[in-house]
């Protein structure tokens, strides 16, 4: 499946069920793809952020620490049941997806 530029997603709205599930399926498949460039990496489906906070951040930190590049933000510290927290996490978070696209070639 090809990869669409997570840049995007800064434009998801907030509580739109629709837009939310198909960027969560999106994610995966970066998160997949990520995980593969950086060397094998684990695939883990994230399928509600909204609670799996730490789990995600744990992700990220591997990717980091894997690619030796300057660790992620703490994604785990917004509150995406909030709108404020929703728009700066997908502001922040498609960025540094854009980073991790940058650092592993895709």
């Amino acid at each position: 499946m090809p990869l669409i530029s997570p840049l995007l997603w800064q434009g998801l709205p907030f509580k739109h069920a629709d837009g939310e599930m198909d960027f969560l399926g999106m994610h995966d498949h970066w998160h997949a793809a990520l995980g593969k460039a950086a060397g094998g990496i684990p695939e883990f489906r994230l399928d509600n952020l909204k609670d799996m906070g730490e789990i995600h951040q744990r992700l990220h930190d591997e990717l980091t620490q894997t690619l030796g590049i300057e660790p992620s933000p703490d994604f785990s510290l917004f509150d995406l049941n909030q709108s404020q927290g929703w728009t700066l996490f997908m502001q922040l978070h498609s960025i540094e997806h854009e980073r991790l696209r940058a650092a592993t070639g895709l």
